[in-house]
């Protein structure tokens, strides 16, 4: 296909069958993700014939409505971003607000524009604002077609603004492969380490079988040293591996929050507003403890 604009369905599952037709690594019983694999999988690549015209110059497009949990999904969602990210050109996102699909669910939408030609370099994020005054959509003040118009005007001449920002996606892939190949090397090392013993332990497997019954005792005494050196090595190869991964996996986390919006509890960080409110109790306390002294002072002062 040379251009693919769809609004898939999601927050539903599909049947193990269904499942069976994508890469074991891909495979999710989540219909948003399963219909962005078919959708890049469709996508026409830059060159490639088309049937009764010249070759395409360029890679297919498509724009596609998916749910939030699409953004920041983990996972196998991360795999599938992955690749999306690698072979794919995502330029643009659209971040829709609260009750676009009202009465059928109140979950926030996003549209991703992207096409066959990668890897991603920089992703630019629009976030469409609600009407003044309007908390959110609904099915009797549903979106309208107009409301579009600032995003439409911005698309041709992007800038940064209120409603506007970019990601520099390749340096944060860059720095991210950078900060996890360390540990990933660590891993590999520990990998072929832990292999590398296999061979000595079947041999003295081998000649525990083979031995008489005074020399079994040491032979066996070195075989579970030898074991416990390998479990050892495999161990450090998997913490390797997740410290690695800790640094690589999360720059597939692309739900980023409008840096130029107003600050407010919907958009603060759980930890900021902890801290917040622990500073408020502890200047509570402060002027409770004040007051009580005040009191204290009052009533063993000798009335005048």
């Amino acid at each position: 296909m040379d251009l693919i604009l769809t609004n898939p369905p999601f927050g539903g599952e599909e049947e193990v069958g269904i499942k069976a037709n994508f890469p074991p690594n891909m495979q999710t019983a989540e219909t948003a993700l399963l219909f962005l694999q078919y959708i890049m999988r469709k996508l026409r690549v830059a060159g490639a014939p088309v049937p009764g015209s010249k070759p395409a110059a360029r890679g297919g497009r498509a724009a596609v409505v998916v749910p939030n949990g699409t953004l920041f999904g983990d996972g196998i969602s991360a795999v599938i971003k992955e690749e999306l990210l690698k072979e794919f050109r995502l330029h643009t996102i659209v971040r829709l607000p609260q009750g676009v699909f009202a009465p059928y669910t109140d979950i926030p939408a996003n549209l991703l524009f992207f096409e066959r030609g990668g890897p991603t370099e920089t992703i630019w994020y629009y976030e469409l604002p609600l009407p003044e005054g309007r908390k959110k959509y609904s099915k009797t003040a549903p979106l309208q077609f107009e409301e579009f118009a600032a995003a439409r005007a911005w698309w041709n001449d992007r800038q940064t603004g209120p409603q506007a920002w970019a990601l520099d996606f390749a340096a944060k892939r860059a720095a991210a492969v950078e900060a996890a190949t360390p540990h990933w090397q660590k891993a590999e090392a520990e990998r072929n380490t832990a292999l590398a013993l296999g061979k000595p332990l079947r041999e003295l497997e081998q000649a525990i079988s083979a031995a008489v019954n005074g020399a079994k005792s040491a032979l066996q005494e070195r075989l579970r040293a030898l074991k416990a050196e390998q479990l050892a090595h495999e161990q450090g190869a998997k913490h390797a591996q997740a410290q690695g991964d800790a640094q690589y996996w999360p720059i597939y986390n692309l739900d980023i929050k409008n840096p130029n919006a107003k600050a407010g509890l919907e958009h603060a960080d759980p930890k900021d507003l902890i801290a917040s409110m622990r500073g408020h109790e502890a200047e509570v306390m402060r002027l409770l403890g004040e007051i009580e002294a005040l009191v204290l002072d009052f009533e063993v002062q000798p009335a005048k």
